[in-house]
């Protein structure tokens, strides 16, 4: 799928990758939220994690992980709107 955003993060227990993801827009008159998908490239910041520099790691992400993506997107977001 393509991705029409993408910003890069440090996760803890892979180092530098990067976020390709898209916005899904919610209804509030429906009760929907905003959301997101996206996939995690591997940066290939660590040799012993099994996978390669590009690889698509998306479902590899824990709760944890997933929360700090979700902070990642949104501090972008904010950031494409304030021109940074």
């Amino acid at each position: 799928m393509n991705f029409p955003f993408s910003t890069s993060i440090d996760l803890p227990n892979w180092g530098e990758c990067e976020i390709n993801y898209d916005v899904i827009e919610g209804d509030p008159n429906w009760g929907l939220q905003e959301s997101y998908e996206w996939e995690i490239i591997y940066g290939g910041a660590f040799e012993d994690v099994g996978f390669n520099e590009g690889d698509d790691i998306t479902q590899m992400m824990s709760p944890s992980e997933d929360k700090l993506i979700i902070q990642a997107i949104e501090k972008d977001l904010r950031d494409l709107e304030d021109g940074i």
